[in-house]
């Protein structure tokens, strides 16, 4: 018995720390698993994008409270409790916690923001007890943020009279407690589910003294891709083919709500873990996973594997002996080169989907023609063309 017991303690330890994770021969996995799973989502090929609320974009003096909701740096902001302060050119803004113990208000404003399920997030913020203007507060009160997909914004809101919002049971929720330690504040969080909103407001520190301040710096949002549509950027025309949710190379078995724009087109179901997609012509488009209402979780971009025929932007009249840059506005992702020509005088230098052109010094009114076609491994596109009237120089030499 003494012998047997070390090795089912043994088995114990295993059992016990068994974790659950994907199996790696079999590449899948469930969504809930992948979002929860930091090192299985750590994307090696994720690109992390960063939008900047910059408050200097304000270009005055401002008291934002229950006003309308209004643009910084191209994020919306709604100001739903208490007032807001900016002075103009800064870039920070100041709230307050103030008021007696019958007479308590909150400042607080939302960012409204598409915060996905199947992302990673990162949402960073000075913080301080000096105001723009100089004033320095002692007290500092607690920053509390939460994702939510509900604001309330009333007139009473802004009435020192008013309790201090009270958030309900959306989540994730974050306090901040910069009456401790003021300075660079951050929150990470993968949601389980896609917000619209953060909201941000600020809660007594509890010490009864008042006014108590935060003033917050320019916020900054990074957000990384958890998730991937896998399958060709090229499709063969009118060949169905499959697309698949990954994460690091394991497949998501999950059903999708499944959506397609442009020319592309639906093959069967638009629900499931795959989807089939063709293009019966020659305009790609996006395809799209959705999943419990969270619309747009994750999009890649399709083109049909064609050559198609070049559309030529550029002047269509111009005077004799000027040049000017001509651009094809619809270049083939397949394409190789470019072949540019012109007929009826001028020269034309190529360079890609650009070409610059001399038109010839004339004394008449003629018309010109200039020719782009695309190239590839499967031929040439048709041509497409561009007819330019060229109008005779009146300062030409004879």
């Amino acid at each position: 018995m003494k012998k047997i017991l070390p090795i089912l303690m043994l088995l114990f330890i295993l059992f016990s720390c068994k974790r659950e994770s994907p199996d790696k021969n079999l590449k899948n996995t469930t969504l809930s698993h992948a979002l929860a799973d930091k090192p299985l989502t750590t994307l090696g090929t994720a690109v992390t994008t960063t939008t900047v609320i910059h408050w200097e974009d304000i270009p005055s003096d401002e008291a934002f409270a229950h006003s309308a909701p209004f643009s910084v740096s191209g994020v919306t902001i709604v100001s739903t409790n208490g007032a807001v302060y900016h002075q103009a050119g800064a870039n920070a803004v100041t709230m307050f916690y103030d008021g007696s113990d019958n007479n308590r208000y909150g400042s607080g404003f939302a960012i409204q923001y598409p915060f996905k399920k199947g992302k990673s997030y990162k949402i960073s913020m000075g913080t301080n007890q000096v105001t723009p203007a100089g004033n320095t507060y002692n007290l500092g009160a607690i920053l509390e943020g939460q994702l939510t997909n509900n604001i309330t914004q009333a007139a009473q809101l802004y009435s020192r009279t008013s309790p201090n919002v009270i958030f309900g049971n959306d989540k994730p929720k974050f306090d901040f407690n910069i009456s401790q330690s003021p300075g660079t504040k951050s929150i990470e969080f993968t949601p389980d589910q896609c917000f619209e909103y953060l909201w941000l407001s600020l809660q007594s520190n509890g010490n009864n003294h008042y006014p108590q301040v935060v003033v917050v710096g320019n916020i900054s949002i990074a957000e990384t891709p958890i998730l991937a549509i896998n399958g060709p950027d090229l499709i063969e025309p009118n060949q169905p083919t499959v697309y698949v949710v990954q994460a690091n190379g394991y497949t998501i078995s999950d059903s999708f709500q499944w959506t397609v724009t442009g020319g592309l087109q639906i093959v069967g179901s638009s629900f499931g873990p795959t989807v089939s997609v063709s293009a019966p012509g020659d305009t790609g488009g996006n395809v799209i996973a959705n999943i419990g209402g969270c619309l747009s979780m994750v999009t890649k971009t399709v083109a049909p594997n064609v050559l198609v025929k070049p559309i030529i932007s550029g002047p269509t009249s111009i005077l004799a002996g000027k040049s000017n840059g001509y651009t094809i506005t619809n270049p083939s992702p397949n394409a190789t080169s470019y072949t540019w020509t012109i007929t009826g005088g001028g020269e034309i230098h190529p360079n890609g989907i650009y070409a610059g052109v001399i038109f010839e010094d004339i004394k008449t009114q003629k018309s010109v023609t200039i020719t782009a076609i695309a190239n590839g491994p499967k031929g040439s596109s048709p041509a497409g063309t561009l007819n330019v009237a060229v109008k005779a120089c009146p300062t030409c030499a004879q």
